[in-house]
């Protein structure tokens, strides 16, 4: 029996290296590639919605770990003084989406990053780092964790 559990060990040990090997080499090259399109995005921005480039967002990783998502800013940044927050009182909020499609706040430039999910494009950095994967359950809000089913039992991976 202790054979039997130590090949399954192995096995999984064996697999989320391959896995992280393939998000390493992926993500290398799909960020190489784009690269250029990365930059004209970003100029995009600049020079037609004012800084700043990027939105920032606390998400839940694997393990349960938080970090600082980025993405391309698609909406204008006086967003916060128009939009109620949310209220997390013992559930997650009705109203509560990922992308929402406002068309009051989402700029221009925002409106087609976010119909071709370029957008979310700068989310490779967050593979190279191991902080995301190419492949697996969409990341949490660090407050939406404790409301939301685990996988597995095991959260996030």
């Amino acid at each position: 029996m202790a054979v039997i559990k130590n090949t399954r060990r192995n096995k999984l040990v064996i697999e989320r290296f391959i896995k992280r090997v393939m998000d390493v080499a992926l993500s290398s090259i799909i960020l190489l590639a784009i690269s250029p399109l990365l930059v004209m995005i970003a100029l995009l921005i600049l020079l037609l919605d004012g800084k700043p480039i990027f939105f920032r967002q606390k998400r839940v990783g694997q393990y349960e770990q938080e970090y600082t998502m980025w993405k391309f800013r698609s909406m204008t940044n006086r967003h916060h003084l128009n939009k109620p927050r949310y209220t997390w009182s013992g559930h997650v909020p009705e109203d509560f989406v990922f992308k929402s499609a406002s068309a009051d706040r989402v700029t221009p430039v925002g409106r087609i990053l976010r119909k071709y999910s370029l957008d979310e494009l700068p989310q490779f950095v967050h593979v190279l780092f191991g902080q995301m994967s190419i492949v697996g359950p969409r990341l949490k809000f660090p407050k939406s964790r404790n409301f939301t089913t685990k996988i597995n039992g095991e959260g996030c991976e």
